[in-house]
């Protein structure tokens, strides 16, 4: 039996236009992509039949947490791993080709020797990658570039 726990996202007013907005009920696919080592993804976690299900509940955005810090090799390249695209583009690929937006956040854990010791470095080390590989998409991919930037302070968050 497989169990979907859905936290829903409030847009409130953060936008001044709705049409603007891609999506307007959205939920959070938590514990996805966030193991330790891309060999241990549970990536046939969900699938069309899941997209379906959540489509039929009115659900237009998803917010994909993901552990980039583990999926990622040694500073100065903070190259990704070859197997988490995989695992990545059909997860994203099936959730874009059902009609649901895709929020991709990078929700490594802020005390991540890699995140404290070169934020900025990593952030763009992986965001460039990511902006590369997913060029091609539509715009109803969007990205968080760190879930709760906390140990940061504010003048360095406003410069990465």
């Amino acid at each position: 039996m497989r169990f979907l726990i859905l936290f829903f996202i409030g847009l409130g007013t953060l936008a001044a236009e709705p049409a603007t907005v891609p999506f307007h009920k959205g939920v959070n696919l938590t514990g996805w992509f966030q193991s330790s080592d891309v060999r241990t993804l549970p990536w046939s976690r969900f699938g069309p039949q899941d997209y379906q299900n959540l489509k039929a509940l009115g659900v237009d955005g998803v917010r994909l947490p993901v552990n980039f810090a583990a999926y990622t090799g040694p500073a100065p390249t903070y190259t990704i791993q070859p197997l988490l695209y995989t695992f990545l583009d059909q997860a994203i690929d099936g959730l874009l080709g059902s009609g649901i937006a895709v929020v991709l956040d990078n929700h490594s854990a802020p005390e991540d020797p890699k995140l404290r010791a070169d934020l900025r470095g990593f952030l763009e080390a992986i965001w460039s990658q990511l902006a590369i590989h997913y060029q091609n998409r539509p715009l109803t991919l969007l990205y968080e570039p760190q879930n709760e930037p906390h140990l940061i302070s504010d003048a360095d968050w406003n410069t990465v």
